[in-house]
């Protein structure tokens, strides 16, 4: 599998505000296709875990944050967040005006059918909503937040089923 490039401008680009607009932003969804090759002109993002890594984190004015950053790319949007508590979830969908808000993924995939998933949960959950995530057949790409998983079985498991499937892992 390819690297793909970070979610963080260089330090070239955001040297001024101006420099660091979405376009200038390295992003693995920049070059997302659909599985049968066609390229998607709008990519339909939900992120599992609307914490501190889905979209609390924000430590500048750049989009230092899952959410901030899909929010800002002009091919994206921002469909669905799934959270076990209620209140950050909630915080979320009012912060980021999303609607699509759920306490179990596999009732969002269905719902849902986003393009790409983001997984910011718990590591010991990766593995299982990964393997879930490619699974469901609108699933383009999975961004799974670090680590991977708590085990090689569980990666090569994750690695395994987006191969069987087709869908970009990162």
């Amino acid at each position: 599998m390819a690297a793909m490039a970070r979610w963080s401008a260089t330090p070239e680009d955001c040297r001024s505000k101006e420099r660091c607009s979405p376009s200038k932003v390295h992003s693995p969804l920049n070059s997302i296709s659909f599985k049968d090759g066609g390229l998607m002109s709008t990519n339909r993002i939900a992120i599992i875990g609307t914490g501190r890594v889905g979209y609390q984190f924000s430590f500048s004015d750049l989009p230092d944050n899952h959410a901030a950053a899909i929010v800002q790319h002009p091919s994206c949007e921002l469909v669905a967040g799934v959270n076990r508590g209620r209140e950050k979830l909630d915080a979320f969908g009012e912060r980021f005006n999303v609607e699509a808000l759920y306490h179990d993924y596999r009732q969002m995939l269905a719902e849902v059918q986003p393009d790409i998933c983001i997984v910011a949960t718990h590591p010991e959950l990766h593995a299982e909503m990964v393997t879930n995530c490619a699974q469901a057949t609108s699933t383009r790409a999975i961004i799974c937040e670090k680590p991977m998983a708590l085990s090689l079985e569980e990666c090569d498991q994750m690695i395994a089923a987006c191969q069987a499937e087709d869908v970009l892992l990162q």
